[in-house]
C-alpha cells in the first residue's frame, strides 16, 4: 500500500500497528511520525505513540516532550499522563540512587 499510495494514512497505520506488536520501536517511530505529517484526526494519540516508541528506545527525555504535547492536545488523556508519571518516577529513582550525577 505504501509503495502505491504513500500519502494515504492507511498503510502507515498498518505499519505502525504491526511494528508495535512486533516490538520494533524504530519502525513504529517512522510510521507514526509519517502519520503525524498526514494531518491526523487525533494528534494526541500520534504524540503518545511516538512517546511510547521513544520509551522503548530508552529515550525518556524525548518521550517526555511528546507526552507533554499529547497532553496539550488532550489534557485528560489518561494513558499519556500515566506514561509521563512512570517516566518521572523512574527518573526520580535514578536521581535518588545517583545523587552526584545530573
Amino acid at each position: 500500500i505504501l509503495a502505491v499510495q504513500p500519502l494515504t494514512p492507511t498503510g502507515h497505520m498498518y505499519l505502525a500497528d504491526a511494528s508495535e506488536k512486533l516490538e520494533n520501536p524504530h519502525d513504529t517511530l517512522r510510521a507514526v511520525s509519517a502519520l503525524g505529517q498526514l494531518d491526523p484526526v487525533d494528534p494526541a494519540i500520534i504524540e503518545y505513540r511516538i512517546a511510547k516508541a521513544y520509551v522503548d528506545l530508552d529515550r525518556p527525555e524525548l518521550a517526555t516532550d511528546k507526552l507533554l504535547a499529547a497532553l496539550r492536545e488532550a489534557p485528560r488523556y489518561r494513558e499519556a499522563l500515566d506514561l509521563l508519571l512512570q517516566i518521572t518516577e523512574a527518573d526520580e529513582k535514578q536521581t535518588d540512587q545517583n545523587p552526584g550525577e545530573q
